[in-house]
């Protein structure tokens, strides 16, 4: 049996109605940022610059906007500061580095997105009959998966989102990014009080999918610049083969589509076969820094791009071997 709370979040968008903007893109203080040297999955090294960070917004990509500060802001910049980061930041477009800067990219991935503006009725009729067949059947096979009561839970608010944050614990600590990299939602005291500040604006909302009283699937997003952002997704890997994460993200994209204060869902950074497969559109981008011209950047910077140069040569070796999809579903699954 499968239960569905009213459709909740979303407001019917009105006749040419002018989106809200959302939270503004945030822009931390200077901080010690991690750079992780990995090879494959393995962490080498976790040296720190300290940086004055922020996420591009989907928009900014699009429009190819500049993301780094001024020569005046650079000039005034503390000497604490190794300098600075934008993720997910449109490619460069060869402009020079100011004096005493360089410019660091790592390299570049697709930011996938979806265009709303269209409604859903066309959006799912331009999927391929058999696509549509498949997802529809993620969500009407969870019945199949368990004996107790399905449902989709809602998140909204201050009150609801403290909730929805123990719920999501729950399911990340379980899976494959905990178990490799550590990451994990809410990733600590200060990342839950930031998602409640969010909440007091309203600018957030979390789903959780639940068999009975245990949650299996949880998705968190936030609006950013009038664009509705997928910040997370997990889900217990013991429910995998039902699908589960897709289940619950299609049923937030259709509960999210006709709205007043966004036109685009932004998936944000990652090659994931589900953001290929529901995406309208893609930018490319890369997360991109502007740094001193000096030692400790230099390294900590180089070593990381080595990582990853290594990284994507062994792929590419398990690749022409045929080992790199059965090596991934052993390691997401803990095996050896």
């Amino acid at each position: 049996m499968i239960e569905t709370p009213p459709p909740p979040l979303s407001v019917p968008r009105a006749p040419n109605a002018s989106p809200a903007r959302g939270t503004p893109p945030k822009q931390i203080a200077p901080r010690p940022v991690r750079i992780p040297v990995r090879f494959a999955s393995l962490t080498l090294a976790n040296p720190a610059l300290t940086l004055v960070s922020r996420e591009a917004t989907l928009r900014e990509a699009l429009a190819a906007a500049a993301p780094f500060p001024g020569h005046a802001a650079l000039r005034e910049a503390d000497r604490s500061v190794d300098g600075f980061l934008v993720r997910s930041a449109p490619l460069s477009d060869g402009e020079p580095p100011p004096a005493g800067w360089r410019f660091h990219e790592q390299p570049a991935f697709d930011r996938y997105y979806c265009d709303v503006r269209g409604g859903w009725e066309a959006y799912v009729g331009g999927f391929s009959k058999k696509s549509v067949y498949n997802l529809k059947r993620n969500v009407r096979r969870l019945s199949e998966a368990t004996a107790d009561p399905v449902a989709f839970l809602d998140f909204r608010g201050r009150a609801q989102i403290e909730s929805f944050c123990d719920l999501a614990a729950v399911v990340s600590s379980k899976t494959y990014q905990a178990r490799l990299y550590g990451s994990r939602f809410p990733a600590g005291p200060a990342h839950r009080t930031s998602i409640l500040a969010t909440a007091d604006a309203d600018d957030c909302f979390g789903h959780v999918l639940r068999f009975g009283d245990r949650p299996v699937a949880f998705a968190y997003f936030t609006v950013v610049d009038r664009a509705l952002q997928l910040e997370y997704l997990g889900y217990d890997p013991e429910f995998s083969r039902w699908s589960v994460g897709m289940a619950l993200l299609w049923t937030c994209m259709e509960r999210h589509f006709d709205v007043d204060r966004w036109d685009l869902i932004d998936f944000g950074e990652g090659d994931a076969e589900y953001k290929r497969l529901l995406s309208t559109g893609s930018v490319r981008c890369a997360n991109r820094y502007l740094v001193r011209r000096s030692i400790r950047p230099a390294l900590v910077l180089g070593a990381a791009a080595s990582g990853v140069k290594a990284s994507r040569r062994l792929v590419e070796l398990l690749d022409r071997l045929g080992a790199k999809e059965r090596l991934r579903r052993l390691l997401r699954r803990g095996r050896r």
